[in-house]
């Protein structure tokens, strides 16, 4: 064990030079949308940040009009430019090292927590709420998996100003999902966090166990959804390639955290992901997040991943009937592309025959 915790650690400081070597976060003139005739809230909701926020850069009256343009304010780009990037870069740069070393350290905790069969339900409940409060409402929206994928594509497009910071961060959440199957996204990732709580709640429990939708249907919408997004990108299908948007810009949940509903869309979403959640097992995750898709194909060189050591196993099932997915349906069947395991653990204590291991490899 303690040779198992030196090899962690060593992974854990390789993280954290990475997020340290990393540029902080800054808006530059290509990456802050502006036009002289956009209101202030429109060049808040575009650029991603609270209207009340810009008018107090920008130092502008208290009684100022949310509707009021930037030619009758007489704001210029170079102010606007300078208020994002103090707004973007000022909390997000300090807090970048802190939200990635508790997430890294919470991922690696968890992995050893399952390796040795210590997670208990009420040391589960726990750590989601930890993240729930701490890395998400705690620390804001910026730093996630999903945002990270996403605005390294944006980076590459022009789009975004940071790409060797979001580079790195996708770098640190990737070696993460490496090294334990998707514990990033099932223990570190404050969204996942919150849906993986609420399904967890005592409602609707049967439900839950008898519907469980099929792969193959929401592996379907989310890849569909991201092969949109990288269409978009490409060839400008919508109009948001010019406002320096994206189609996930209207479906990110992680604004909850900063109480920032910029649009209709991501309030009815979150609401609707919230509320799905008590029934269904993580919805954004499965249908919609690029960074579940791409490290759902991470999985197949994960490191830790739950292992079934066939010669005890009884063939009783009762793994796959505890999995909320139906990750474990297809590791039990030996599938190529099983769906999505969180390393949530469930399989693991409903085994009665030390069946399984959450290990390095096959026993």
């Amino acid at each position: 064990m303690t040779t198992t915790c030196k090899r962690f650690g060593t992974v854990l400081a390789v993280i954290m030079l990475i997020v340290s070597a990393s540029p902080p976060l800054r808006a530059s003139q290509d990456d802050v949308y502006f036009h002289p005739r956009a209101s202030l809230q429109e060049i808040a909701a575009i650029n991603d940040v609270k209207a009340g926020h810009l008018k107090k850069e920008l130092q502008l009256p208290a009684h100022t009009r949310g509707k009021a343009s930037m030619e009758e304010l007489g704001v210029n780009k170079n102010q606007v430019v300078q208020a994002v990037t103090h707004l973007r870069g000022g909390g997000t740069s300090r807090n970048l090292i802190l939200a990635q070393a508790l997430m890294a350290a919470i991922s690696i905790a968890a992995i050893l927590l399952l390796a040795r069969r210590k997670m208990s339900h009420s040391l589960k409940f726990i750590l989601l709420a930890a993240v729930v409060l701490v890395v998400g409402f705690g620390l804001g929206k910026e730093l996630n998996p999903m945002t990270a994928l996403v605005k390294v594509f944006k980076g590459l497009y022009g789009l975004e100003g940071n790409l060797a910071t979001r580079l790195a961060a996708l770098v640190v959440f990737s070696l993460l999902a490496l090294i334990g199957t998707k514990a990033v996204c099932g223990w570190a990732c404050p969204y996942g966090a919150l849906q993986e709580f609420l399904h967890k709640l005592p409602l609707a429990t049967k439900w839950k166990k008898r519907n469980k939708l099929p792969f193959w249907l929401t592996n379907a919408v989310r890849f569909g959804l991201f092969c949109l997004f990288l269409y978009d990108l490409s060839f400008g299908l919508t109009n948001l390639k010019a406002m320096g948007r994206v189609i996930y810009h209207y479906v990110n949940p992680f604004n909850l955290f900063e109480w920032h509903f910029i649009t209709l869309s991501i309030g009815l979403y979150v609401g609707a992901t919230l509320i799905l959640s008590f029934f269904i097992y993580r919805p954004h995750c499965h249908f919609v997040c690029p960074f579940g898709l791409y490290s759902w194909l991470l999985e197949r060189i994960s490191i830790f991943r739950i292992r079934i050591d066939r010669g005890k196993c009884t063939e009783c099932r009762a793994c796959i009937k505890a999995c909320p997915g139906r990750a474990m349906k297809g590791i039990y069947e030996s599938s190529a592309f099983p769906a999505d395991c969180f390393s949530c653990g469930e399989c693991l204590a409903a085994c009665a025959f030390d069946a399984l291991a959450y290990a390095r490899r096959n026993r």
